[in-house]
């Protein structure tokens, strides 16, 4: 099996505008079917970088090759056949038809005032299946919802039928639905038409499940490319987003609210999803879960009875306790049994 070559590759790369220099030192590879997301707190890069790999930024130094070829050695209509574009700002053009919008992703091959071909039909109609938008064809783009929207726009990009998609915070303004089905379709479309997607995005967690690499921009200025899970186990992520009233829980991968006074309790039960979400909800309560039976802290108890469902017996001191949900119990031991670590 033949090796991958990379489409992209940067060496020392600086990004900015004009004289001001936003990320230096940048080096990457980008390779068919890769599923990227750049993260980072806000004004660090992301959109920069995009834009630089766009060509609507010009890069303030260093190298960027692509397809073994120098980024401005390539002519606008033959880098709209590498590279194609999703942004989040709102475009001029959402007063055509759906289908017309889309079929405007052909520029490349027919030059704006060409006729579609047969070829460029099929290549439309395939984007127009993937994103499911069928339905939305005779429909003005300005008569959409901002998740519609966004599809007809990423079927457009897809129409181009580029080697890499760029696309800056795709899930802005989206519900969660809206944010998993955008993110699902991305990573259909690096697997199955083996496009390299490159996206920006502060959904930690749903990036965390979806996006195979992400390149991290910390607070001063450097970037480095890893898997999601590297980045939680060597505290990059933690750092990258530090905040002096929040800490990252590492476990469960969520920040929480730093506390002064940490409270303690046992969980013991069966391995179910009762006790997996028994464990999310005290923890992100700032609570620190002893998953055994510890004396001088108060123990809760997963029972599982007949009927395949759960209740909660709590105990201390003497004291004991069932409730029939989470709720309940987090009012009890917050009034009831609270126990402070020393």
């Amino acid at each position: 099996m033949m090796a991958l070559s990379p489409i992209i590759t940067a060496k020392n790369l600086k990004v900015g505008y004009g004289q001001l220099t936003v990320l230096e030192n940048i080096n990457f590879s980008i390779y068919p079917g890769d599923m990227i997301c750049l993260m980072g707190h806000n004004g660090c890069g992301k959109t920069t970088i995009l834009r630089t790999l766009s060509r609507f930024l010009q890069k303030l130094d260093g190298e960027i090759d692509v397809k073994n070829k120098a980024i401005d050695k390539w002519s606008d209509l033959d880098y709209a056949k590498i590279i194609s574009i999703v942004l989040t700002e709102k475009a001029s053009d959402t007063h055509l038809l759906v289908n017309d919008l889309i079929e405007l992703g052909r520029y490349p091959y027919t030059n704006f005032m060409g006729k579609l071909g047969s070829p460029d039909k099929k290549i439309v109609d395939q984007a127009i299946e993937l994103l499911g938008i069928s339905h939305l064809l005779s429909k003005k783009v300005d008569e959409l919802s901002d998740g519609q929207r966004q599809k007809v726009f990423i079927a457009r990009a897809l129409a181009q039928d580029t080697n890499i998609l760029l696309l800056d915070e795709p899930t802005t303004f989206l519900d969660l639905p809206g944010k998993l089905e955008i993110l699902g379709i991305l990573k259909k479309i690096a697997i199955e038409k083996k496009v390299a997607v490159l996206f920006s995005s502060h959904d930690w967690q749903l990036i965390l499940e979806l996006a195979s690499w992400i390149w991290l921009i910390d607070q001063k200025g450097g970037m480095k490319a890893g898997v999601p899970e590297d980045f939680i186990i060597n505290g990059d992520f933690e750092k990258c987003f530090h905040h002096p009233q929040f800490v990252f829980d590492d476990e469960i991968g969520i920040f929480k609210e730093k506390k002064e006074n940490e409270f303690v309790v046992s969980l013991v039960g069966e391995d179910n999803k009762s006790k997996i979400w028994t464990k999310h909800l005290l923890r992100k309560e700032s609570f620190r879960v002893l998953e055994c039976n510890t004396p001088g802290y108060p123990v809760i108890q997963i029972v599982s009875n007949n009927r395949d469902t759960n209740y909660w017996e709590i105990s201390h001191d003497q004291k004991k306790i069932k409730v029939n949900t989470l709720e309940d119990l987090l009012v009890i031991l917050k009034t009831e049994f609270l126990v402070q670590t020393h």
